[in-house]
């Protein structure tokens, strides 16, 4: 399949990722974002190791932009924990917690998680992608080192992610705002045991075929 062909099939699958987690949940879908209220200072933290902040992650399409608002958490070298939300209800629809080693998809409105190699997250969100290299975008653009230890930026930031290669003009873009250290380190979670298990492609498929 030629490179432009591979592009489209990801583009068109993770439109319909979106798609489906918002017809799944209420039957329809606002793109509406959220935009921070956080100013644009830098404040002083012990170590660039944990953060949390409000998402917005946009996806682009053929026609129109699709736009997913959440959460993302990062423990370095641990976690990075991204929670994509249902419109109005603003309840949790997707989670996604990856490691070193592992990701953790749920869907929790059809009740189905996948457990799968960390390196899979590549096949979401394009092969430049591992869990080292989104860590270091997160880490890149939230912390600021100075000469006395490290700061946190409080304001908007945004990171493109190439959705294949560094050369291509497509880009999935994150927009994280109200940065902040959370008073609790972000843990990993367990499926509910009513939950059941698929594999990737039967859950990234089942969301496909929704129009």
């Amino acid at each position: 399949m030629r490179d432009d062909a591979r592009l489209n099939v990801m583009l068109k699958r993770l439109s319909k990722l979106a798609i489906g987690i918002f017809i799944l949940s209420l039957g329809l879908y606002s793109c509406k974002s959220i935009k921070g209220t956080g100013n644009s200072g830098l404040i002083s933290v012990s170590s660039p190791d944990v953060f949390s902040s409000r998402l917005k992650l946009v996806i682009p399409q053929e026609k129109k932009k699709q736009t997913l608002n959440g959460t993302v958490k990062m423990v370095r070298n641990e976690l990075i924990q991204i929670s994509l939300l249902a419109p109005v209800l603003r309840t949790e629809a997707v989670r996604i917690e990856v490691t070193p080693n592992e990701m953790l998809l749920i869907n929790r409105v059809n009740k189905q998680y996948v457990i799968t190699p960390a390196a899979d997250l590549q096949r979401i969100l394009g092969n430049q992608i591992d869990f080292q290299r989104l860590q270091s975008l997160l880490s890149e653009a939230v912390f600021m080192e100075n000469p006395t230890g490290w700061n946190m930026k409080e304001g908007n930031v945004k990171i493109a992610l190439p959705v294949q290669d560094e050369t291509t003009k497509q880009q999935i873009t994150m927009e994280l705002n109200r940065i902040t250290v959370p008073e609790q380190k972000p843990a990993r979670i367990n499926p509910p045991s009513r939950y059941e298990e698929k594999e990737l492609k039967e859950l990234v498929e089942s969301l496909e075929g929704l129009e």
